[in-house]
């Protein structure tokens, strides 16, 4: 059975995508968010360095049934004073209307127009699963649903 893990920034999480292949993940300075490497192994990576040195795909926050159930047990360690890693912006929307407002690492929220919001994630807890699918999509070169649903596009609004 899986050990169970408390939320410990710098840790490095391994992330099961099929039978073969797992990817790397990094817990960051704030539970529960999460970021998850460039990369994909069919063996260990012994190097912690050699992990965190891969391009971030994206930062989420993840529910934390993910790591403190051991499903995403953790690997190693590389503290954030060593390695830093900042949480990027992330946008909200009021729902059923067009207000935005970014918030950043410090959870400091500031009105924001939709084009300052088209790159950025937006504020969501996403499951273990999700994650893990979109980490599979990414591999397979293919969109997230997920992801795609929750973007913000450029459109005529934009002008």
């Amino acid at each position: 059975m899986p050990q169970q893990q408390a939320f410990e920034p710098g840790a490095l999480l391994r992330v099961d995508l099929d039978e073969q292949w797992h990817s790397y993940a990094r817990m960051l300075a704030r539970p529960s968010m999460i970021a998850f490497y460039d990369g994909r192994a069919s063996t260990p990576v012994t190097d912690a360095d050699d992990i965190v040195r891969r391009e971030v795909l994206f930062v989420l926050d993840v529910h934390d049934t993910a790591y403190e159930s051991g499903r995403w047990p953790k690997v190693g360690l590389v503290p954030l004073d060593v390695s830093p890693l900042p949480i990027p912006d992330q946008y909200l929307r009021s729902l059923g209307s067009d207000q935005y407002r970014i918030v950043d690492e410090f959870f400091n929220v500031r009105p924001a127009t939709a084009s300052e919001c088209v790159g950025l994630e937006r504020v969501a807890a996403w499951s273990a699963e999700q994650a893990e699918q979109r980490l599979r999509d990414h591999f397979a070169g293919r969109p997230n649903a997920d992801a795609e649903r929750m973007k913000v596009r450029p459109g005529p609004q934009f002008g």
